[in-house]
């Protein structure tokens, strides 16, 4: 079955284009995209620096080129693969695989990328890595009696401190959050000192610092992240709320709240859009409304952004 699935994932593509037409270049890019995963294990994606439509005919070059070598040679192993069009050439600490797009525009590209890169084999190393990593957080998570427990990407650069660390901390974390709040959401992060995250109550603990150094802050902080974390809540089911009416009473498809504005904010937007319903939605049945700080056509994201106090 697997020696089937890789010999015709990308014959596969081929065909569906041709009973579907011809399909913009967006559909086109999500059904290579699945062709890869399903037939091929691969997962592939942009980064932020190519998701532009600018960059749509470098980026698509470069994914069409990769079907291609795969349909050819389904020797080439990629399954479990996570590879990113990018800029440069590089294996994440978490195990992705970045490539530079503009360098691989070609069957041959990708062929001879493949037999002289070492990238897949370091890749599948950090991500076994990260996958103990992983354990250990659920395991200390348990035992402290907390929400979460994570290592950020930057703290899984440096294998060996995390290791150590989070080894350290499943022996020692027993018994030791029973005056933790179990709201508490942790991250350690390659930072110089313990702070927490105003937005969300995240507590943000430093590489460097011991187990007990950890825990003495948790003990310390828990109750003051706790009633951030919980604000944070709070505020997230009134978005959820707003945003229901909303769609509901303009018809509108997605109606979002944009990064700068604040919920107060979008509290008020959506209550004006509320009480104009009646006369708004004849103009905008179907569409994507986001809420933002001025009035204008996003075309790289296929929205309206309305100002938050629009006139």
């Amino acid at each position: 079955m697997s020696a089937f699935a890789d010999q015709t994932g990308p014959h596969l593509f081929t065909s569906h284009c041709r009973a579907k037409g011809s399909p913009n270049n967006t559909q086109q890019t999500d059904m290579v995209r699945s062709t890869l995963r399903l037939f091929r294990g691969v997962i592939t994606s942009f980064s932020s620096s190519l998701k532009e439509e600018e960059h749509r005919t470098e980026r698509n070059a470069c994914l069409n080129s990769l079907v291609k070598v795969l349909d050819r040679d389904p020797s080439i192993d990629v399954r479990g693969v996570k590879l990113i069009l990018d800029r440069d050439f590089r294996v994440s600490a978490t195990g992705a695989v970045h490539v530079e797009a503009k360098a691989l525009r070609s069957a041959e590209d990708w062929e001879r990328y493949f037999e002289s890169s070492k990238d897949l084999g370091v890749a599948r190393v950090r991500a076994e890595f990260v996958q103990g990593v992983r354990q250990h957080e659920d395991e200390i998570a348990s035992k402290l009696g907390i929400a979460s427990f994570h290592c950020s990407s930057a703290a899984l650069s440096q294998n060996e401190v995390c290791q150590d660390l989070v080894e350290e901390l499943v022996a020692t974390a027993e018994g030791a959050g029973n005056a933790i709040c179990s709201s508490t959401k942790v991250v350690v992060d390659n930072k110089h000192e313990f702070y927490i995250n105003e937005t969300d109550g995240t507590i943000v603990v430093p590489l460097s610092r011991s187990a007990d150094q950890i825990l003495d802050f948790l003990l310390s902080h828990s109750a003051e992240a706790d009633r951030i974390s919980l604000r944070y809540e709070k505020e997230l089911k009134e978005i959820s709320r707003l945003k229901s009416l909303v769609r509901s009473r303009l018809k509108v498809r997605v109606f979002t709240k944009g990064d700068g504005v604040t919920i107060h904010q979008f509290r008020q937007c959506s209550n004006r859009l509320v009480r104009m319903s009646k006369s708004l939605v004849t103009h905008t049945e179907g569409l994507n409304l986001r809420v933002g700080s001025t009035n204008k056509i996003d075309l790289h994201q296929n929205c309206i952004e309305i100002a938050w106090n629009f006139a």
